[in-house]
């Protein structure tokens, strides 16, 4: 919840309805900062004029200018259900309206009624407030579930659990719908839809560790993001690896709530949607140097509830890449890089909401700034990763022209020689789509997986890569 001073804007909304009832509402949204752009609210975040919701909430119920006058003080918030359970437990406010939840919420927690109408754009909550008459201080609060669809169907019933259920009548609203619109929406989404549809990666399900050894245990056997929240995981596993490799760093630490895909990789193909989907946060990423007693303390401390309760859910808890290594009884960091631990500062990855989330980490950036690098050089999961994968690319494709052991610029010549189909001197998106099919199928030979490739090794932006740039992008 930002502290805000901007002019012209006020800290709350207030409506007055007919007979002079006075209804305020504030927008408390969220505390995790990593969901907001750069610059939001008059770059409240970056200038420290921070505060979290519970204090936001304790300022706005004491604050004359809503006491005074005021029937209803009506929260609006975009946390977790169970955080705002917990407002619920320490405020006593009839109704908090709210969002982030993917599902739809109906239900009365000490006496306040937890509203949201899921993440989906498909369902609507409408809220009636009546007064049965002027004595009455508090308010009646019924509501309706209406769930927008393009033909009639059976609503779904809201999600509940409260201390008391929350009656509702739930009905259905028809909207027709607009083919024109439909068709734009379509011609608009459609680059995006093919970015995501892109193969980044192929792997053989059978032969899971031996095919991506570099970027999972040896003992995996399958790539999952689900249970990401109750213990180790392969696929944060493989996001850590990943994020380690694409900025060169020694090790990598990734947030178990960071991990959201919630799906088991059965096909064997791993594409930028299913990227996005797991990495959906815009939190960046640095390199920052620590010492192995810190880095060990900070896993400790984040796995807390998994020691003392295994398999329970930690949203909190961290991470490792594949080479460091973590005793699964006692959490003690055992490897880094799989190598001996040494008295020495490593350069660990690790992205700035857990630098501010988990307090060993959080203390130390406070101890030593100097070993932490500034915010404007660190880059979010997503576009480290795609960069990765397409480098990965890139090495795998040159490896299937020569299974000699030879100088990387060697083969790096003699694949550029086999990709330049025209003869040319530099490899378009033509060639490198005819060399994506040869090397790896139609599944990764796609123009937008080429174009991005082409980007991240194309130094002097000309739409192409010659011979020094391969060279020159591949040995870094």
């Amino acid at each position: 919840m930002p502290a805000l001073d901007v002019e012209g804007l006020r800290r709350f909304h207030e409506v007055f309805l007919p007979g002079g009832r006075r209804v305020v509402f504030a927008g408390l949204v969220t505390d995790e900062e990593n969901l907001y752009r750069d610059g939001s609210f008059d770059s409240a975040r970056e200038k420290g004029g921070w505060i979290s919701v519970p204090d936001a909430l304790q300022e706005l119920v004491q604050d004359p200018e809503i006491l005074d006058g005021t029937d209803l003080f009506v929260p609006i918030t975009h946390q977790t259900l169970e955080d705002d359970i917990d407002l619920a437990h320490v405020f006593d406010v009839p109704l908090l309206l709210g969002g982030h939840d993917h599902f739809p919420v109906d239900a009365v927690f000490n006496n306040t009624r937890i509203v949201k109408a899921a993440a989906d754009a498909k369902n609507v909550m409408l809220v009636d407030i009546v007064w049965k008459d002027e004595s009455v201080r508090r308010p009646t609060i019924t509501t309706n579930e209406v769930r927008l669809a393009a033909k009639k169907k059976k609503s779904k019933k809201a999600a509940g659990g409260g201390e008391a259920a929350a009656s509702n009548a739930s009905q259905t609203f028809v909207i027709e719908p607009n083919e024109e619109l439909l068709r734009r929406i379509e011609e608009w989404e459609k680059p995006a839809m093919e970015m995501r549809a892109a193969t980044l990666m192929q792997f053989d399900v059978n032969g899971l560790a031996m095919d991506i050894e570099e970027l999972v245990p040896a003992d995996t056997v399958e790539l999952s993001s689900v249970g990401a929240r109750t213990g180790p995981n392969t696929m944060a596993t493989l996001i850590a690896t990943a994020l380690r490799e694409a900025c060169g760093a020694e090790g990598a630490l990734v947030n178990a709530g960071n991990v959201r895909g919630n799906k088991v990789y059965r096909d064997g193909t791993l594409t930028f949607g299913d990227l996005n989907s797991e990495c959906p946060f815009p939190s960046i990423n640095l390199a920052i140097r620590i010492d192995p007693e810190t880095l060990r303390d900070a896993i400790l401390w984040s796995r807390k509830t998994w020691l003392r309760s295994p398999g329970t859910e930690d949203a909190d808890a961290l991470h490792t890449d594949a080479d460091m290594q973590v005793n699964e009884t006692s959490h003690v960091l055992d490897a880094i890089g799989g190598e001996r631990i040494e008295q020495r500062l490593y350069r660990i990855v690790v992205d700035t909401y857990i630098l501010k989330t988990n307090p060993v980490l959080s203390k130390y950036a406070q101890e030593y700034p100097d070993r932490i690098p500034a915010i404007d050089i660190g880059q979010p999961a997503l576009p480290l990763l795609l960069n990765y994968f397409c480098h990965r690319a890139w090495r795998f494709l040159v490896d299937t022209v020569s299974e000699r052991e030879r100088q990387l610029e060697d083969i790096v010549t003699e694949a550029f020689s086999l990709f330049d189909v025209d003869h040319s001197g530099s490899l378009d998106l033509y060639d490198l789509l005819t060399a994506l099919e040869r090397g790896f199928g139609e599944g990764m030979a796609t123009p937008i997986l080429a174009r991005q490739m082409l980007q991240i090794i194309d130094a002097n932006h000309d739409g192409a890569v010659n011979l020094i740039e391969l060279t020159s992008g591949l040995l870094l």
